[in-house]
C-alpha cells in the first residue's frame, strides 16, 4: 500500500526524533514525530501500537524517504534505547540529546496532545450524550 508524500525530499542534516504516549479510544498508542532541525520542518508523523525498536526502524526508514542525503544524516534523540540499536542497523549516525536541538520535536509533540485532547474531547461528548442514537432510539441526554 503506498502513501501520499507530502514532505519535500532534500538534504538534511540533523533530524530530532521523538515519540510520546496519547490514548485512543482508551488504550494508549505512540505518537512518533521528527522534525529538520535546521529549518524546523516537521518531516513525519505516524502512530503506532507499540514503542520498540521494529517500531523505530519503521519510522526512521519512513524519515530517510524525505533525505536526500540519507548516510550523511545524523538522528537525535532522547534516551531511549531502541533508537541507538535502530540507527545501528540502519547505519546512520545517532546521538543522544537532551533538551537543546529536541525542543522543537518536544513542543511540538505537547501542542498536538492538547489540541487533539481538546477536540477528541468535544466530540466524544457529542457522539455519547447529543448525538441520534439508533440502539435507543433516541438522543441519551433527552431520555
Amino acid at each position: 500500500m503506498g502513501y501520499i508524500q507530502t514532505t519535500p525530499k532534500k538534504a538534511r542534516k540533523v533530524i530530532a526524533i521523538d515519540e510520546t504516549k496519547i490514548k485512543i479510544n482508551g488504550k494508549w498508542a505512540f505518537l512518533w514525530c521528527a522534525a529538520d532541525v535546521n529549518t524546523r520542518e516537521l518531516i513525519a508523523i505516524e502512530v503506532s501500537w507499540l514503542r520498540n525498536g521494529a517500531v523505530a526502524i519503521w519510522f526512521i526508514k519512513d524519515v530517510l524517504t524525505k533525505c536526500k542525503n540519507k548516510k550523511k544524516v545524523c538522528i537525535i534523540t532522547d534516551g531511549a534505547g531502541w533508537y541507538p540499536w535502530a540507527c545501528r542497523l540502519l547505519h546512520i549516525k545517532h546521538k543522544e540529546v537532551h533538551g537543546g536541538k529536541r525542543n522543537y520535536v518536544e513542543r511540538f509533540n505537547r501542542t498536538f496532545k492538547d489540541k487533539v485532547k481538546d477536540k477528541i474531547n468535544a466530540w466524544s461528548v457529542w457522539y455519547n450524550n447529543i448525538r441520534y442514537h439508533n440502539g435507543i432510539r433516541g438522543v441519551p441526554c433527552l431520555t
